[in-house]
C-alpha cells in the first residue's frame, strides 16, 4: 500500500503530500515514540532496542496511513483534466523542443521522423 500510494501521488504531481507524511511519521513520531518506549517507559522486558523498533513501526505506520489517505482524497476528475491539459498534441502547444516528439536529429532540418 505504501509504495503504491507514494507512486500514485508522485504520478499525480503531488509530492508535497509525501513530504508531509514523511516529516510527520518518520522524523517526528518515530524518534519520539522510540525514545519514550525505550528510555522512559522501559517497555519490552527491559530491551531498549525493542522500544526503538516499536517506535519505528509506529512512525512508519503513520507515514503509510497519511500517504494512503492523501490518495483516497484525490480529486481524480480534476487530476485527469490537468493531465490532459499538460499533454496536448504538439500542434496545439507549439514546436517541439529538443526532440520532445520522439524524432531523430536530421542535421540542418532539425528533429524529424
Amino acid at each position: 500500500i505504501f509504495y503504491g500510494s507514494v507512486a500514485t501521488l508522485n504520478g499525480q504531481g503531488r509530492p508535497l503530500s509525501v513530504v508531509f507524511a514523511f516529516l510527520s511519521g518518520a522524523f517526528f513520531i518515530s524518534p519520539a515514540a522510540g525514545y519514550v518506549l525505550s528510555d522512559r517507559l522501559r517497555c519490552c522486558a527491559g530491551v531498549p532496542l525493542r522500544g526503538v523498533w516499536l517506535g519505528l513501526v509506529a512512525g512508519y505506520s503513520v507515514t503509510s496511513t497519511l500517504v494512503f489517505i492523501a490518495v483516497l482524497r484525490s480529486d481524480w476528475p480534476a487530476l485527469a483534466r490537468a493531465a490532459i491539459s499538460r499533454n496536448r498534441p504538439a500542434a496545439e502547444v507549439g514546436p517541439a523542443v529538443c526532440g520532445a516528439q520522439g524524432g531523430r536529429w536530421n542535421g540542418e532540418r532539425g528533429f524529424g521522423e
